[in-house]
């Protein structure tokens, strides 16, 4: 991936800027929004603090990489005052549309033609990260892939439209599969401590260059596995390399997180893919391992309904290979902060409409891609939902703002048509 700093191009919303560039294709599209606020800088006799700049890195999901699956959310933010960066961290081929355009539905693709593109650009190389790969590794990441499209081509002889789709959901991404996630954890902090370098040059914010911002994180899905390591990432030179430490999170709230990198997306891809050695699979970011830099206080927002990362994942003791051995303890338990709490939405088939407490609780909008197939993965989405306005969202604001302690968020956070339970995680006996 491109680790230089990428141009921003600035564009006038109402009542916030956005600054974006890069491209989803280069795996370095990065999207910045900015509250009209932060071009206050203190005034005369005015204390720092009297306009306080506060940051929130937001990480996307597995292959939900455009701002566009979490805009009304983000906009939400905006609105109370942060400085919200959307970095993609995943190569893809999604559209790098303008902030005033809408993405249209994706159009329905032929699923061979997908792959015979990706091929070729694998094969035959012209510019981007795939020239820079070896054509050892450029041939087993064609194997891996070609392996995995013909299990999900006769999957689609049974369900056709849902694999179809699916196709065209991990072609958006396949590049990035020979990346180490420890790779797009480095994107993400060199890619927003560099937009920040940029954004400060302008004379609205000069003030940035000495502010220390009061930083937060907020991740889904897979990227909320990336928020809770940032500390981790913020501690390894190799990963910070000469990004500055300024918006490492004070607090990171995160909805349905993977607990591995290889939770973070459909569970039968894994072992396709780790047949044959790549990245993404033989270097996995796990919490077991960054957990022990995890000590801000955290807060795991998750549904008891989600089949892609079930709640036991975090919080039900870990089974050791062999069955003599004895369990290792909870994911939850090895992040080391001793401000922490996760919390289970729950469903109600009596509401109007029924609420299910699935996997992409945390995203807004999923109609670039066919119902079935997110129907399949957790929920579809045209727009904000009860959970978003009665879970996620409070729930951010309340622990952001101050309002609430990771321990404490949930006494606001009732609702009648849905509970929301404090989750005791098990240790291993």
């Amino acid at each position: 991936m491109d680790s230089q700093s990428v141009a921003l191009n600035c564009f006038s919303m109402d009542g916030y800027c956005i600054f974006q560039g890069g491209s989803h294709a280069e795996g370095n599209f990065i999207r910045v929004y900015v509250p009209n606020s932060a071009a206050l800088g203190a005034g005369p006799g005015e204390p720092d603090s009297a306009h306080p700049l506060k940051t929130l890195i937001y990480l996307h999901g597995f292959a939900l990489s455009m701002p566009g699956f979490y805009n009304d959310h983000i906009e939400e933010l905006v609105k109370h005052g942060y400085i919200v960066f959307f970095p993609d961290f995943q190569v893809s081929d999604y559209p790098d549309i303008k902030p005033n355009e809408d993405p249209s539905p994706r159009e329905k693709r032929n699923g061979l033609l997908i792959w015979y593109q990706l091929m070729r650009r694998l094969l035959f190389p012209k510019a981007g990260l795939e020239l820079i790969l070896s054509w050892f590794v450029r041939l087993r990441l064609a194997a891996g892939l070609t392996l995995l499209l013909l299990f999900l081509q006769i999957l689609s002889l049974w369900r056709g439209t849902i694999f179809q789709n699916l196709i065209s959901l991990i072609s958006t991404v396949a590049l990035s599969l020979v990346s180490a996630p420890t790779e797009w954890l480095s994107q993400v902090i060199n890619g927003c401590d560099q937009a920040w370098d940029q954004i400060s040059k302008e004379s609205r914010y000069a003030h940035w260059a000495n502010t220390q911002p009061q930083a937060y994180a907020f991740g889904h899905s897979l990227g909320g596995l990336l928020a809770l390591s940032l500390p981790w990432g913020y501690g390894d030179t190799n990963i910070r390399a000469a990004a500055s430490t300024r918006l490492q999170p004070q607090q990171i709230v995160v909805a349905d997180p993977a607990a591995s990198t290889l939770m973070g997306m459909p569970p039968f891809v894994v072992p396709i893919l780790r047949l044959f050695r790549l990245p993404f699979t033989s270097q996995p970011i796990k919490i077991a391992d960054s957990g022990v830099a995890l000590k801000v206080p955290v807060t795991i927002l998750h549904g008891e309904a989600d089949t892609m990362v079930p709640l036991g994942q975090w919080i039900d003791p870990i089974k050791q290979f062999w069955p003599w051995q004895a369990p290792k303890p909870c994911n939850f338990l090895s992040i080391a902060s001793t401000e922490k709490a996760i919390y289970a939405s729950c469903s109600n088939p009596n509401a109007q409409p029924p609420l299910v407490s699935f996997h992409n609780q945390a995203v807004t909008n999923t109609t670039y891609y066919d119902d079935e197939l997110f129907d399949y993965f957790g929920g579809v989405k045209t727009g904000p939902n009860a959970y978003n306005f009665n879970y996620i969202w409070p729930a951010v604001l309340r622990l952001l703002n101050g309002d609430a302690q990771p321990g404490t968020v949930i006494e606001d956070l009732r609702h009648p048509d849905f509970a929301i339970n404090v989750v005791t995680p098990n240790p291993a006996e």
